[in-house]
């Protein structure tokens, strides 16, 4: 998109409902497909890296919800904020800026650091936007993906058993990601995560997206643990074998 076409940009709004494509498999809105929204309905907006982002989910949407979308442009046209809300309450929002390269360089993680990696792999064609780059929400499903693995290969707990047998959600509350480069199809990629923070409650995850070695993206992610057998998510203590799997990782406890 042309830098003068995003001079004219200016608030706005839109309506979108959440349908069946929308939600993960505890029946809320997968993460991933917030930032399918925005592109959706403000298409027109800078989402190009170098780009920080912070987003919170303070409350979770459902099938069936009509989200009303309401965009603040700021004086730099490359800032932006969606808020998303439901009956005049907020559920989301998502704030993004531009980022300064030498920022993210000067505490990039390196892979022999991480925790915990997940297998190489390419970049398909189809992960792309028109520029040819990883496109956000193709990025948040990589995170996700390397969350599942952690959980699966670390915790020996599959997502699957998470949610339909012991009826527990990890819903995502918080994200704080910095972007320095998103990487073209065909970039041999692998991604980097480690626990940060156990809580009674809530699990920080840190996640590093690396292209050839190369930090590109980092996330700072906050899960809390819900009780799906009720209508109004209600937060859980960390399951206590869980937990202990993730002591016993060598993980900071607090």
């Amino acid at each position: 998109m042309a830098e003068s076409s995003l001079q004219s940009i200016p608030p706005g709004s839109a309506t979108a409902s959440i349908r069946f494509a929308h939600v993960d498999g505890a029946g809320i809105v997968f993460y991933p497909r917030y930032f399918e929204l925005l592109a959706r309905h403000f298409e027109s907006l800078s989402y190009a890296a170098p780009i920080a982002i912070n987003a919170e989910f303070r409350s979770p949407n459902r099938l069936g919800d009509r989200i009303d979308l309401i965009l603040d442009k700021h004086s730099d046209e490359r800032c932006w904020t969606v808020v998303g809300e439901l009956d005049g309450v907020e559920h989301f929002r998502i704030a993004a800026a531009p980022l300064e390269t030498t920022e993210f360089a000067a505490d990039s993680p390196t892979l022999s650091a991480a925790g915990f990696r997940t297998p190489q792999e390419k970049v398909g064609r189809w992960q792309v936007d028109l520029r040819g780059d990883l496109t956000l929400a193709r990025y948040y499903e990589m995170v996700n993906e390397s969350v599942e693995r952690w959980f699966e290969n670390l915790l020996e707990c599959r997502f699957s058993e998470l949610f339909f047998e012991r009826k527990t959600g990890i819903p995502t509350v918080r994200f704080v990601t910095r972007c320095s480069q998103l990487p073209a199809a065909g970039t041999v990629v692998e991604m980097g995560i480690m626990a940060t923070r156990v809580g009674v409650k809530s699990l920080q995850l840190t996640s590093t997206l690396f292209g050839d070695g190369v930090a590109l993206a980092t996330s700072e992610q906050t899960i809390v643990f819900v009780d799906l057998n009720e209508t109004q998510l209600r937060s859980v203590r960390i399951p206590a074998d869980i937990r202990a799997r993730i002591v016993r990782l060598g993980e900071r406890e607090t």
